[in-house]
C-alpha cells in the first residue's frame, strides 16, 4: 500500500492530542481559540475555524451574500478544495489568504500541515 501522505507527528504532538482527549475537547475547546488566534497573528487576518473546508466554503457563500438562485461562476474542471494549502504561500510579497474578501485553509489530515483535534477544528 502507498499511503497518501505520511504525518510527522513527534512527542509535542502526541502529548498536545492527549491533553484534549483528557479535557474532553474532541473537536471544540481551548485548543480550537488557541489555534484561531496563532493563526489570525500567523495570516493577519481575523480567522475563524469550521469543521471542513467544505463547510467553510459553505459559510463564505453566505458572509458574502449569496444565496440561493445565485449565479456562482467557477472553472469547470477544479476540486471543491482548491488553493486550500497554500498556508505561508506569497503573492506579490502578501500572504496567502490576505487578498480578497474571503480566503479558506484546510487542515485536513492529509493536508500539509493538519490540527490535533479530532477530525480537525469546530467552531
Amino acid at each position: 500500500m502507498i499511503p497518501h501522505n505520511k504525518p510527522t507527528i513527534g512527542a509535542e504532538e502526541i502529548k498536545a492530542a492527549a491533553d484534549c482527549i483528557g479535557n474532553l475537547e474532541l473537536t471544540m475547546g481551548t485548543k480550537v481559540k488557541e489555534f484561531e488566534k496563532a493563526f489570525t497573528k500567523y495570516i493577519g487576518v481575523n480567522s475563524v475555524a469550521t469543521s471542513s473546508g467544505t463547510s467553510a466554503l459553505h459559510l463564505a457563500l453566505i458572509a458574502t451574500g449569496i444565496s440561493r438562485n445565485d449565479e456562482v461562476i467557477m472553472p469547470s474542471y477544479t476540486c471543491i478544495a482548491v488553493c486550500a494549502q497554500a498556508i505561508g504561500a506569497l503573492y506579490n510579497g502578501k500572504k496567502v489568504g490576505t487578498i480578497g474578501d474571503i480566503s479558506i485553509f484546510s487542515f485536513y489530515a492529509t493536508k500539509m500541515m493538519t490540527t490535533i483535534q479530532g477530525d480537525g477544528v469546530h467552531e
